[in-house]
């Protein structure tokens, strides 16, 4: 048994179908924000279209220690033209803040400038309080991650339906 590459990067979802075709296995990271914009809005066409596209050789994740990743359903701004995104900016706009909204205001305070950190492609915030502690869209969304395309790897603080911790930032 040799080594295996497992590529772990943020970016356009065409960009990662492209590197899944070179490498033994990349990260969803577009499926999470799909499965809240799905549960959020009750419409599943979004995540539906990417089921049908999305790498077969990739590991789904909810929750990471990096957050809610956004960056991966957005449009690509490089070069001449903009290649539409899974969601439209509106969309993405909307999605972090019901993030925000169901996690009583925590997301906020723990993302981008408010939480000293330039990282603005991703919400910081667990995926059990960015579901408002919602037992039912919680399970739903470990459901939709365990049967998608992939291998399903869940982040121990997600295994334990954990909850944001402010006491962290100070």
């Amino acid at each position: 048994l040799g080594m295996q590459v497992l590529v772990e990067i943020h970016t356009h979802h065409q960009d990662q179908i492209k590197i899944a075709k070179q490498v033994d296995w990349v990260y969803d990271f577009a499926l999470p924000p799909l499965i809240l914009h799905t549960l959020y809005t009750h419409n599943a066409a979004h995540l539906k279209r990417w089921l049908r596209i999305s790498p077969r050789n990739c590991v789904t994740v909810l929750d990471t220690h990096d957050g809610i990743g956004v960056i991966d359903v957005g449009p690509d701004r490089r070069g001449a033209g903009m290649s539409p995104g899974l969601l439209t900016a509106e969309e993405i706009d909307k999605l972090v803040e019901t993030i925000h909204v169901r996690s009583k205001g925590e997301s906020r305070q723990a993302t981008g400038a408010a939480a000293n950190n330039l990282d603005l492609y991703q919400v910081n915030c667990t995926y059990y309080d960015a579901l408002g502690q919602r037992d039912a869209e919680y399970l739903i969304a470990r459901a939709l991650q365990f049967f998608a395309p992939g291998i399903p790897q869940v982040y121990y603080v997600g295994l334990l339906a954990g909850t944001n911790d402010l006491d962290l930032l100070h």
